[in-house]
């Protein structure tokens, strides 16, 4: 994933590996953050989670996850 920040000033830019989402602490973090979600339905959900995600960029390529422009002129943009 390649996640891009900026800023009138400032500019952000790295890569995160995708691999990242199969790491459960990950998941964890995320879930701790929502109250709706429970850890468990995750879990279960992953592999089929991973494997969509995988097929959809072998047939339609990289696509953008996120990419938001506020008000101050920040500007993030997350593509997968």
């Amino acid at each position: 994933m390649k996640v891009s920040i900026s800023r009138p000033r400032f500019k952000l830019f790295f890569w995160v590996p995708t691999s990242i989402l199969r790491w459960k602490w990950v998941w964890k973090k995320i879930v701790s953050c929502a109250d709706y979600v429970e850890y468990d339905e995750i879990v279960n959900l992953l592999p089929s989670i991973l494997k969509g995600l995988k097929l959809y960029i072998k047939k339609n390529g990289h696509f953008n996850l996120v990419d938001v422009k506020t008000t101050d002129g920040t500007k993030v943009k997350i593509k997968v």
